[in-house]
C-alpha cells in the first residue's frame, strides 16, 4: 500500500546515477568525502585516486589523507612514484568496538562471545571426529603378504602411496587433518528491548522469504572476497538519511560478532506490500548485492559480481529475480554511498507510482 512519506528525497529528474552524485557533493564536505572514500579504501591508492572517487581536487584530498595518516586512519604506503594510502586496520577496528559498545548491552555481549565459543569448540570437536588416525608403530607395520615387516623398513603395502611415521629424521610427515569449510552465517541479531534493536514481528515470515530467494551459489562466477562492515555502516547511514519509511528498531546488520549482511527494513512496500526489505551485502573487493524481498514475496536485486551470463553490474527483475534473465543495471556509481542513493531512488520510484515496471531504468521521467 502507498502512502506518500514527507521525509523522502523528493524525485529527480535526469540520469539517477548523476543525481546520486551531485547530492552527495552537496550534504557533505570535502573532508567528509575523503574520508567515506578512505573508509571503504582496502588497497593502496594514491591521492589522485581517490580525489577522483571523492569528487575533490588532488591537494584537498592529499592534505586530508595526510591528516588521517598522522592520527592513525589511514596507512600510508610508500611506492615508486609517490605514497598511497588505504584504510588502517586500526581504525577499522576502533569503529567495530565502538559500535559494538553503542549498540548493544553488556549481557548481550556476553552471550554472542559465549555463542561464538561454543560454535568454536563444536567445530573443533568435529574436525577431530574426521581426522585420520595415523599409522600403526613400525612394530605393527605388515607387508604385503602378511608378514611383519622390521622397525623402522616401510612395507611393501604403504609405500606405494605414503611412507609410514618413522623415528628417523628423515621421515615424511602424514598430511594434516581436512580442513572444516565455513557454512554461510545468516543468524539474525540479538532480540533488543527498551529503543533497541528487536525481532520484526514478521521475522519468521521473512525469513522463509529470503531463504527462498537468496543469491544462489551458482549465480556468483570467482570469489567476491569478505564482506566489508565499514561500507554496509556507510550505505545503512544513507537509507535512514533518506527516507521516513525505514525502521531504525530493525534496521542494521545481521550480526554482532561476524556481520555478513546488512537489513533495512522498510514500514511500506510497493503495491499491496506491507513491508519492504533489501538484504545489502558489499564485498572489500566493491562487488555488492541489494537483494529486494517484501510481504507479497516481490524479489529483485541489483548485483555486481563476475557472471558469464551478465554483465559485471546486472538487475535481476522482479518478481523473482532470476538468476538466468539478469540484464544490465542502469546503476553505474561505485561508492557505496552513491550506489545506496541510486538503489533508493529507483526503489521510492516503483513505491510512488505502485508498480515495479521501471525499476532498473536510469532517467526519470522513465
Amino acid at each position: 500500500m502507498t502512502n506518500q512519506n514527507p521525509s523522502s528525497s523528493p524525485p529527480w529528474e535526469g540520469d539517477v546515477n548523476e543525481t546520486a552524485v551531485e547530492e552527495w557533493v552537496e550534504e557533505t564536505t570535502p573532508f567528509e568525502r575523503v574520508k567515506d572514500i578512505l573508509d571503504t579504501t582496502t588497497e593502496p591508492q594514491f591521492a589522485k585516486e581517490i580525489a577522483e572517487r571523492a569528487q575533490v581536487s588532488e591537494p584537498t584530498a592529499r592534505k586530508h589523507l595526510s591528516t588521517f595518516a598522522e592520527v592513525g586512519r589511514a596507512e600510508a604506503v610508500p611506492a615508486e612514484q609517490g605514497t598511497q594510502y588505504k584504510r588502517s586496520a586500526q581504525s577499522v577496528a576502533m569503529s567495530r568496538i565502538a559500535a559494538i559498545h553503542r549498540e548493544y548491552s553488556k549481557q548481550e555481549l556476553t552471550h554472542s562471545i559465549q555463542r561464538l565459543r561454543d560454535k568454536i569448540a563444536s567445530l573443533e570437536t568435529s574436525t577431530a571426529q574426521t581426522t585420520p588416525t595415523t599409522s600403526p608403530t613400525n612394530s605393527s607395520l605388515v607387508t604385503r603378504d602378511g608378514k611383519p615387516s622390521r622397525a623402522g623398513e616401510p612395507s611393501k603395502r604403504t609405500s606405494t602411496w605414503r611412507k609410514p611415521p618413522s623415528r628417523s629424521t628423515t621421515s615424511t610427515r602424514t598430511t594434516g587433518r581436512p580442513r572444516k569449510r565455513r557454512r554461510h552465517h545468516t543468524q539474525k541479531r540479538p532480540s533488543r528491548k527498551n529503543g533497541r534493536k528487536a525481532h520484526s514481528p514478521n521475522g519468521a515470515l521473512e525469513w522463509t522469504h529470503r531463504l527462498k530467494y537468496m543469491l544462489p551459489r551458482d549465480d556468483l562466477d570467482g570469489e567476491l572476497g569478505p564482506p566489508d562492515v565499514v561500507a554496509m555502516e556507510q550505505i545503512c547511514e544513507v537509507f535512514l538519511s533518506l527516507d521516513g519509511l525505514v525502521d531504525e528498531s530493525k534496521t542494521g546488520l545481521n550480526d554482532l560478532l561476524n556481520p555478513q549482511e546488512l537489513h533495512v527494513h522498510l514500514e511500506d512496500g510497493i503495491g499491496d506490500a506491507s513491508w519492504a526489505r533489501f538484504d545489502v551485502t558489499w564485498y572489500r573487493s566493491g562487488c555488492y548485492s541489494f537483494h529486494h524481498v517484501d510481504s507479497e514475496t516481490v524479489n529483485f536485486r541489483w548485483d555486481c559480481h563476475p557472471k558469464e551470463s551478465a554483465p559485471k553490474r546486472h538487475f535481476h527483475p522482479a518478481p523473482n529475480a532470476p538468476s538466468k534473465d539478469a540484464e544490465a543495471s542502469c546503476i553505474r556509481v561505485e561508492e557505496p554511498k552513491t550506489v545506496a542513493r541510486a538503489v533508493h531512488k529507483l526503489w521510492r520510484r516503483a513505491y510512488d507510482s505502485n508498480t515495479p515496471t521501471n525499476l532498473n531504468v536510469a532517467e526519470n521521467p522513465p
